[in-house]
């Protein structure tokens, strides 16, 4: 497979994921901010800190304003993390990979192209919202799910999975470090502290996809340590980082030239482990998920080194 083949379909499982986490992420914490008092002290701009991106904001909104971060994270082509952005991404790498994928990957993602490129800029009130960012999530999961079933398990699927492994352990550790932030600062308004605890972490864990699975395997009242333990270290959880990045070392280990980034992913895995959230010093927990996020940067580096900036990657 071409090296450059690889990058795209790498950048491909990355930007579908990322376009779906980030619908996810926009409904519950929607659902979350308008639910709570009106004293609280959680704000919308909760949602920029998330994606790391308050320069880039602030350079074009004067305030932030419900409707401009929605607009921000929805559809501004300036925005590379866009909800029309990343699916704009993944068409035009779809566009150019074509021979690698099923025939049917093409126009399903063309489809959500369109229906995004025809909806997005009318979806920044809550009246037409929620009901855009569903028809996302359903739509890439159908991409997904199709692929889960027609992709041959070769380098195009390899490729593919490791991009979406990484984007969505990456996804997670900054839902994760929102709540231990609020929490951290959360120390004037005592008042809806525990409202805060509780609501805070069902609303993240319904945007992380796991609210039933950790009912299940943990039980119905959701607490910080409690839930942090479960999206880290729950080895039978899909949507844990554990469980992501266990998937990324069993797609490197069958390639070759895979020495730098098998140490890595060992090491960020064994870093989890030993990781252990303290409730009340969520300090700790912001400086671990820092730590964890630049190693999660450093793999993106280390897969790009080892396949995409060589001329050809051997075929099996």
């Amino acid at each position: 497979m071409l090296s450059r083949v690889a990058n795209k379909l790498f950048w491909t499982g990355r930007y579908l994921e990322r376009s779906e986490d980030t619908s996810r992420l926009l409904i519950s914490s929607s659902n979350l901010i308008l639910d709570l008092p009106e004293n609280n002290e959680v704000r919308w701009d909760i949602l920029i800190k998330i994606f790391n991106c308050q320069k880039l904001f602030s350079e074009r909104n004067k305030d932030s304003s419900e409707y401009n971060i929605m607009k921000f994270l929805i559809s501004d082509q300036k925005n590379e993390s866009s909800i029309f952005n990343t699916i704009s991404f993944v068409r035009e790498n779809i566009r150019t990979t074509k021979d690698a994928l099923p025939y049917e990957m093409w126009e399903y993602v063309n489809e959500l192209y369109h229906f995004v490129n025809e909806n997005s800029s009318k979806s920044f009130n809550r009246k037409n919202r929620f009901e855009f960012l569903d028809q996302v999530i359903t739509r890439s999961q159908q991409i997904n799910g199709m692929l889960g079933m027609t992709l041959s398990r070769d380098h195009a699927h390899k490729f593919i999975r490791l991009g979406r492994l990484i984007e969505r352990a990456d996804m997670v550790s900054r839902v994760v470090d929102v709540g231990a932030n609020i929490l951290r600062d959360d120390t004037k308004n005592k008042q809806i502290g525990v409202l805060l605890d509780q609501h805070l972490w069902t609303s993240l864990l319904k945007a992380l996809s796991c609210l039933s699975a950790y009912r299940q395997y943990v039980g119905p009242t959701a607490n910080s340590e409690d839930v942090i333990k479960f999206v880290f270290k729950e080895t039978t959880n899909p949507r844990s980082i554990i469980f992501c990045m266990k998937g990324v070392f069993e797609e490197l280990k069958t390639l070759d030239r895979n020495t730098r980034p098998i140490k890595l992913v060992s090491e960020i895995i064994e870093s989890i482990y030993q990781f252990n959230p303290n409730p009340k010093n969520m300090n700790s927990t912001h400086r671990f998920i820092d730590s964890l996020q630049k190693s999660l940067n450093l793999l993106n580096d280390e897969i790009y080194e080892s396949w995409f900036v060589i001329n050809k990657i051997a075929s099996t």
